[in-house]
């Protein structure tokens, strides 16, 4: 990380962060947590050593019947043998992972696990030509407990 002690990957361009948030306790077992944006770290780093230029950002509405979401995982290409990636809570139901857009092509599948380690499936519900801040619909749910 670029902080007031350079490394060899900064670029030595300062930004300013607005904090809009506080994680209760410990967050992901670390004692200070904070979360910068694929945005901020690819102005920190040297051209051509942004490791996480480009991210997707996901945001899950009306979780029903299961509880709160524990995990949430990408799979690109829509290929089979293609491994699930975990995405990190950044806040709330909002989640998010660092891509790199030459190998991890659309279409993306998410897999939504709660609590209670139940798992949905929302296959390829990011299209091939996604926009960015686009909604995408998977009309998949846990079943209802009632």
């Amino acid at each position: 990380m670029c902080t007031q002690t350079q490394n060899s990957h900064c670029s030595g361009n300062p930004i300013t962060v607005t904090l809009t948030d506080e994680c209760p306790g410990a967050c992901n077992n670390d004692p200070v947590h904070f979360d910068l944006s694929g945005i901020a770290y690819g102005k920190l780093a040297k051209s051509g050593e942004e490791e996480f230029q480009f991210f997707i950002k996901v945001v899950s509405e009306a979780v029903n019947g299961d509880g709160d979401l524990s995990l949430v995982e990408i799979k690109t290409g829509g290929a089979s043998t293609t491994a699930w990636t975990p995405m990190k809570r950044m806040i709330g139901s909002t989640w998010n992972v660092g891509i790199q857009p030459n190998t991890q092509k659309p279409p993306f599948s998410l897999r939504l696990t709660s609590s209670t380690k139940k798992s949905v499936i929302a296959q390829n519900v990011i299209p091939p030509g996604w926009q960015p801040r686009s909604v995408y619909k998977s009309n998949v749910n846990f079943p209802s407990q009632l």
